[in-house]
């Protein structure tokens, strides 16, 4: 279905939406990445390897990088999680930086 900001989405196993987006725009997300919905993923974004992310909602152009996790939480546009934080229950705001280890 379509989404509000124009975006086409596809309703994947676990309650996951993620982009329809073709080439570069589509989300990427590591092979040994954990998914649990219901879960939103925006266009453009990339999720790492040997995180966990569920019951939360990424903004276009998020980045996740490996070992981390994010549970119950909203990220706006443009935020970077660098390797190994957790993120819980949290609002990221837009164009956020998230350091490597990072507990919030």
């Amino acid at each position: 279905s379509s989404g509000f900001d124009g975006v086409s989405y596809v309703v994947e196993r676990h309650l996951v939406y993620r982009d329809v987006g073709k080439g570069h725009n589509r989300s990427h997300v590591g092979r040994s990445t954990r998914l649990m919905g219901p879960l939103l993923l925006g266009p453009n974004g990339s999720i790492g390897e040997n995180c966990l992310v569920k019951r939360s909602v990424l903004g276009p152009n998020c980045t996740i990088c490996d070992e981390c996790q994010v549970v119950d939480s909203h990220f706006w546009g443009n935020v970077t999680v660098e390797k190994g934080a957790k993120i819980n229950g949290a609002v990221i705001c837009e164009d956020a930086v998230i350091k490597s280890g990072a507990v919030i």
